[in-house]
């Protein structure tokens, strides 16, 4: 073993806390930006399939360079890792929260349906009838949909067989859909 071999005996890794690299696509710097102007960024790291958080941390670095033959960004994120949920080499989808929308009213994105105008959602009406009522649509996101007006909150929205209905249809509420 020489000082200028390439590998050693040893690799040594800090597990608490760790650190992860990972990549955004371009568009996304502005948001990013604004998040890190604003104050701590908090990511999550994720299971491979989505379907588990693993771990919450907070964004670190920013790179300052965009690469030109993928299009994305490269940052990295800490993790205090006090249960070792994270490992290196470990596969994760990573979650950046950069912007929370206080008290909207958000809907299943599956029930939205692209009308001429506008997206639209048939509303259940007080006597069990569906009207079509146009939404303005904001963002959506990992299945959500914020109504920014055409909804409140409380009113019911048809998630299922909504293809078949007319306005003024009579529905009843299935409580195994609702469920799902």
């Amino acid at each position: 073993m020489h000082p200028s071999d390439a590998t050693g005996l040893v690799v040594v890794t800090q597990l608490q806390p760790i650190s992860v690299i990972f990549t955004l696509p371009e568009s996304e710097l502005t948001a990013v930006q604004s998040a890190l102007n604003a104050g701590l960024v908090r990511i999550f790291a994720m299971s491979r399939d989505d379907n588990r958080q693993l771990a919450e941390g907070t964004l670190a670095v920013l790179d300052n360079q965009i690469s030109q033959t993928t299009g994305t960004m490269r940052l990295k994120g800490t993790f205090p890792n006090q249960d070792r949920a994270l490992w290196p080499g470990k596969f994760l989808n990573i979650r950046l929260l950069a912007h929370t929308e206080p008290n909207v009213v958000t809907v299943p994105s599956g029930p939205l349906q692209r009308g001429p105008d506008a997206y639209y959602a048939y509303i259940v009406k007080p006597d069990s009838t569906v009207e079509a009522r146009p939404l303005k649509v904001g963002h959506v996101s990992d299945g959500a949909a914020i109504v920014a007006d055409g909804l409140a909150a409380g009113e019911k929205v048809v998630t299922t067989g909504q293809y078949r209905l007319q306005p003024g249809a009579r529905v009843a509420a299935n409580s195994t859909a609702a469920k799902d």
